[in-house]
């Protein structure tokens, strides 16, 4: 991949990582994804698009790095770049992302969208129960950013591994086995406190009105085995005006990981209707 970058709204320059040729695929990792965790989805989709991955502003700005200034950042690179009706794809954080995206500009300069395994609020209540786990409560939130500061490397890493979902003896699980030490690793080499202020902040919006508001073709990828799970697929399904739904049965939280050859696929058939 060749890298480059691109000046953002306040004059912070971010990294972009650049494959492919064809059409415009803007990747947007999860909370705490590294462009890495993509390769595999990217090199095999280089082949009919020019894929943009983008490293987060978390890695690079010690200051407060809401979900508004990631969305912001999203636009920026897009106007950088000039790149025309770009597919973008969003997982997890980057789904949310996008719906920023689409509170603070609509959906001007996207052609597609991809959301991948997201609610559009985490926390739970009363009156609603598809968030995080089915249960995430205001208290919960609070003790899980406490366990972050108290244990940056340990929660995060029990947090991941709860959202994979892999059958022993398979690639994915071979492949999960191979990385946990190389990502706990790179956990271990980030200052946390922004990617700690950055879920404080994504973790208490609610962007149930914007997915109604999404106004271009959008396809929704979530795992059958998620902490999410199928009613929260269901719902954004219904409430996106024209989207289309595919579950993956033996995914978790990642898709991309624990179902490669179905993710791409998708994709693909997707990008290419």
């Amino acid at each position: 991949m060749r890298e480059h970058s691109f000046q953002s709204h306040d004059g912070l320059r971010l990294p972009v990582h650049v494959l492919g040729s064809g059409p415009p695929l803007v990747i947007i990792p999860g909370w705490l994804g590294a462009y890495t965790d993509w390769y595999p989805v990217v090199q095999r989709l280089a082949q009919d698009r020019t894929c943009y991955i983008w490293e987060a502003r978390p890695y690079f700005d010690p200051g407060v790095a809401g979900i508004d200034v990631l969305a912001a950042d999203l636009r920026a690179l897009i106007q950088a770049f000039d790149l025309q009706a770009p597919l973008v794809l969003g997982h997890s954080m980057g789904a949310l992302t996008c719906w920023e995206y689409v509170r603070q500009f609509g959906c001007d300069g996207i052609g597609r969208l991809c959301l991948v395994d997201q609610s559009p609020r985490l926390l739970t209540d009363a009156d609603w129960s598809l968030g995080l786990f089915g249960a995430f409560s205001e208290a919960d939130n609070q003790a899980f950013i406490d366990a972050l500061r108290a244990d940056f490397v340990g929660t995060t890493m029990a947090f991941i591994t709860r959202g994979r979902q892999v059958e022993p003896g398979s690639g994915a699980a071979r492949l999960e086995a191979m990385f946990r030490e190389t990502r706990r690793q790179r956990l271990d080499a980030l200052d946390p406190e922004p990617w700690i202020r950055c879920w404080e902040h994504f973790s208490r919006r609610d962007y149930r009105p914007e997915v109604e508001r999404v106004d271009v073709p959008t396809l929704l990828v979530f795992g059958a085995r998620s902490f999410y799970g199928l009613d929260v697929a269901r719902y954004v399904h219904r409430h996106t005006p024209d989207s289309l739904l595919r579950v993956h049965a033996l995914a978790g939280h990642s898709p991309h990981q624990d179902d490669l050859p179905g993710f791409l696929e998708n994709v693909r058939v997707f990008a290419c209707d």
